[in-house]
């Protein structure tokens, strides 16, 4: 959440969907906790330069139709200013990934929000471990042999 209006997220998500709502609070989707609000889309923006096939420049904005109201647990994120985010946040040994992903890699999607912490990979490593091409627009990170990551359908996601 970046505002009360806007979402960012990646580019990738917003392929093949047609019209979707964004949910807020959502921690559990198999309970009704009260903290859940379902928000209609008005526009979606990619980055002009996004390419599917490689996935450079995944990133882009959704516009809702109506403003998300902030709350315990529904707050926008903290967006550092650049010259920061490189000297202290890029500095760090590890992130964080989160979502409603699959938990296993022929499973099913997880029905409550799950969260973990994996290490950056340094770029020559994340290239030469990689069948895709990794571009200054990307970073790497993930466990060489635990086999904990984010997985399909975490892309996107809130952290």
């Amino acid at each position: 959440i970046l505002s009360e209006y806007y979402i960012l997220t990646a580019a990738h998500c917003l392929q093949q969907a047609k019209k979707f709502t964004v949910r807020v609070g959502e921690r559990d989707t198999d309970k009704e906790e009260g903290n859940e609000v379902a928000h209609e889309v008005e526009m979606i923006i990619k980055h002009n330069k996004f390419v599917r096939e490689t996935y450079d420049f995944d990133i882009a904005v959704i516009k809702l139709k109506t403003p998300i109201t902030f709350r315990m647990n529904v707050a926008p994120a903290c967006l550092p200013q650049k010259d920061w985010a490189e000297s202290t946040l890029m500095t760090q040994k590890t992130g964080i990934v989160s979502g409603f992903g699959k938990t296993h890699e022929k499973g099913r999607p997880s029905t409550t929000l799950k969260m973990m912490e994996v290490p950056y990979v340094d770029r020559n490593t994340c290239k030469l471990s990689s069948s895709f091409s990794i571009t200054q627009n990307m970073f790497c990170a993930g466990y060489d042999s635990k086999p904990e990551d984010g997985c399909q359908g975490d892309s996107g996601g809130p952290h």
